[in-house]
């Protein structure tokens, strides 16, 4: 897992890694081998089947199609976003393990890498940043 996960996710992260062995193996020793049916169950999110296009289809229904499977595989990837982040099993994720993951994604790396950063966003909005400020203070030089 952690000679491959460059290859994957265009990252180097030992903690992600070991993290992708235990929600994939669900929870098994480290010295576990996972076989390809437990990888590709767990993992189908990242490979989405493909649609049969029907012939003869007008553009609207083709823009309805496509964007009903483009917000599919969105919920379907926070789904598994929320079920991988709680691998520990409980009810909320935490925060040090999201801090953990965000460092080594870029904005633009995959889409995991998007939907960690977009949890981070949602944390410091609604944990972080301040609800209400009556009145801006603004330092200056004096």
């Amino acid at each position: 897992m952690k000679k491959n996960l460059n290859k994957v996710f265009g990252i180097r992260n030992d903690y992600f890694a070991e993290m992708l062995f235990v929600f994939i193996s669900n929870n098994a020793p480290l010295t576990h081998i996972i076989n390809f049916n437990q990888f590709l169950t767990r993992l189908k999110v990242f490979w989405p089947k493909k649609e049969s296009i029907p012939s003869g289809e007008d553009q609207a229904s083709k823009n309805w199609r496509e964007r009903n499977a483009k917000q599919s595989h969105k919920a379907a990837m926070r789904a598994f976003m929320f079920d991988f982040i709680r691998v520990s099993g409980g009810k909320s994720i935490s925060i040090l393990d999201l801090v953990k993951l965000c460092c080594y994604f870029k904005d633009d790396s995959c889409n995991f890498g998007a939907e960690c950063n977009t949890l981070m966003a949602k944390y410091k909005k609604l944990n972080i940043e301040p609800k209400y400020v009556h009145e801006m203070t603004e330092f200056g030089f004096q």
